[in-house]
């Protein structure tokens, strides 16, 4: 196996990983979306008002 080889395989891995977390996220199962809310959007939330304070 060549390493364009091995870049595809990594690529296709990481893609499925990506859709199979965001499809889990849109389940709504056992409050899984609630918990993808807190885990994912409460950090960026922060990160956003960190990034956006307008120092006095």
């Amino acid at each position: 196996m060549d390493w364009r080889e091995k870049t595809v395989y990594a690529f296709l891995l990481a893609f499925s990983v990506y859709e199979a977390i965001d499809y889990a996220g849109n389940l709504d199962w056992m409050e899984l979306y609630e918990w993808n809310d807190l885990l994912f959007a409460g950090p960026a939330r922060s990160i956003e008002r960190f990034l956006s304070y307008k120092p006095k």
